[in-house]
């Protein structure tokens, strides 16, 4: 009775883990490819790096992500080798690896959106500080030698951060 127990949850957790490594990995595939390429449109366009600890937090944090979407690709795999191991779980991967694997990838997780938090964050803090300072009565005049006015592509470069 203990076995059919024990191949029952083998079983379901090999469907949560397909699912779930599914959703994550075209989710965030999806979105990382977005983000990786808005973010070279946007130094491609301009040149260069107008803000390089923006660009450098951003690019971490899609870097992170594309760590984290072969993560979820080796979920899914996981996932097939519980299903195949459902019917002898003796076979099956100890549970503390499969427990790590999970832990490893929340840590990437969580590594990967503090760093696009921080991208986010300073290049709000950019678009406020042009924004004052490119107004008809600027509140702050002192804050960027010369005329920066608060472009387009300064608001694109957000919804790279909030596609991460």
């Amino acid at each position: 009775m203990e076995m059919v127990q024990v191949s029952k949850r083998l079983e379901n957790t090999s469907r949560y883990f397909k699912r779930l490594g599914n959703l994550g990995f075209w989710g965030q595939l999806v979105c990382t490819l977005v983000s990786a390429v808005i973010l070279s449109f946007s130094v491609v366009i301009t040149g260069k790096i107008t803000s390089p600890a923006t660009f450098y937090a951003t690019a971490s944090g899609i870097v992170a992500a594309f760590i984290s979407v072969f993560w979820s690709f080796g979920y899914i795999r996981l996932s097939e080798k519980l299903k195949r191991t459902a019917n002898d779980p003796s076979k099956a991967p100890p549970r503390a690896d499969v427990v790590k694997s999970l832990k490893n990838g929340i840590v990437l997780n969580l590594l990967g959106m503090g760093a696009a938090i921080l991208g986010m964050q300073a290049t709000v803090g950019l678009l406020v500080a042009k924004a004052l300072t490119s107004s008809a009565n600027p509140y702050y005049q002192g804050i960027s030698p010369g005329y920066s006015p608060v472009l387009a592509l300064d608001v694109f470069l957000v919804q790279v951060l909030n596609l991460i």
